[in-house]
């Protein structure tokens, strides 16, 4: 599997690789989900986005890639929104009562 590290730990192997399948065909959805996955690994979320972006406009029933891109808007807005930030308790059991 390409996607896959070199036994020696070679992540570069995989790269070029990957890279290699989107040259020769720019509709591979999963070449371009798997970059999406080392890009998200790599803590680079808009270059993650990118490619998932591309691989569900290759195949729009690629649900990892999709189900990706909705957990990336889902943390850049819970980031940005304040009223999000409260914790789970806070939310479930409200303000005390005086």
């Amino acid at each position: 599997m390409v996607y896959q590290r070199d036994p020696r730990g070679n992540a570069n192997v995989a790269l070029d690789g990957l890279r290699r399948a989107i040259d020769i065909s720019n509709n591979c959805d999963k070449a371009h989900y798997y970059m999406g996955m080392i890009a998200k690994q790599a803590d680079e979320p808009s270059k993650a986005e990118l490619y998932f972006s591309r691989a569900v406009a290759a195949n729009s029933n690629n649900f990892e890639a999709s189900r990706e891109l909705r957990l990336l808007e889902r943390r850049s807005t819970s980031s940005s929104d304040p009223a999000v930030k409260k914790s789970f308790l806070s939310g479930l059991f409200g303000r005390k009562k005086s």
